[in-house]
């Protein structure tokens, strides 16, 4: 019967041990090094993406921005000019003429924020590295917010429940009916909007009188001074709070744009 012999394994020493271990320990470290690397690169991607979307956010509502200083002044004008010339009636007051003079619509700020709170929702912010860009953006956000707030809500609470129901009292019959006349004849596409209701539009033009008397007196002028000037003055007061913060805005706007086109790097 034939024997066979099995050869025996030799035991491993202590350096084939270590061996073995340090190259696990070696494939494991450069994995996780390896994969930091991959979520650092992601990371900058993202922040860049991020990043460079706000900012062309910041430059629409700066642009926004000035657009609403320039309708604010025009606004602020006209309710001066009404103010003044209310007060320095006497005998009497021409109705028509201070309806002609006031504007009776209003504008508000509203910030173009989406990036913004995509990266707040997502923790982002966490992203960018750079500190004095991230305390620059929060900055500016805050600012931004703080003036949509005073626009869209504090203006507008008081455009709404303060200044509209009392233009609405002393606004005469023909007048309301010329000032919508007025303001659909001036549109450029007005064929388009009025459609087949030219002709209702044309009839309610012959009723309108713009010659009517509307003027008041004695008493009734009184009271329409004591009702409409507060008002007045409060409304004008809004604009230029409004304005006020939205030169905040601006100001905070150009400083984060400055910062960040000056570095390069955005990490």
């Amino acid at each position: 019967m034939e024997v066979h012999h099995h050869s025996k394994e030799h035991p491993k020493n202590w350096k084939e041990h270590f061996k073995e271990f340090f190259m696990m320990f070696l494939a494991v470290t450069l994995g996780f090094f390896a994969e930091n690397l991959r979520e650092i690169y992601v990371e900058n991607e993202r922040s860049h993406e991020y990043v460079s979307s706000f900012m062309r956010e910041v430059e629409i509502n700066t642009h926004f921005i000035d657009s609403l200083m320039e309708r604010d002044q025009y606004l602020l004008a006209l309710h001066d000019s009404a103010a003044i010339y209310v007060m320095d009636a006497k005998q009497e007051l021409d109705l028509f003429e201070f309806f002609d003079i006031i504007p009776t619509y209003t504008i508000r700020y509203v910030s173009n924020n989406d990036i913004y709170e995509q990266m707040k929702s997502a923790g982002a912010l966490r992203y960018i590295k750079d500190t004095t860009l991230l305390h620059l953006i929060i900055e500016y956000s805050n600012q931004s917010e703080a003036t949509e707030l005073r626009s869209s809500s504090q203006e507008m609470d008081f455009y709404y429940n303060g200044f509209i129901p009392v233009m609405n009292k002393w606004t005469l019959p023909g007048i309301a009916a010329y000032r919508h006349n007025d303001l659909v004849d001036r549109l450029t596409v007005k064929d388009q909007i009025l459609g087949e209701n030219g002709s209702i539009f044309n009839n309610l033009s012959k009723i309108v009188n713009a010659d009517a008397d509307y003027n008041i007196r004695h008493t009734k002028l009184q009271q329409f001074k004591t009702e409409v000037i507060p008002v007045l003055f409060r409304r004008s007061n809004n604009i230029v709070s409004s304005m006020s913060f939205m030169l905040k805005t601006k100001k905070q706007a150009e400083e984060l744009l400055s910062y960040y086109h000056k570095h390069g790097n955005h990490d």
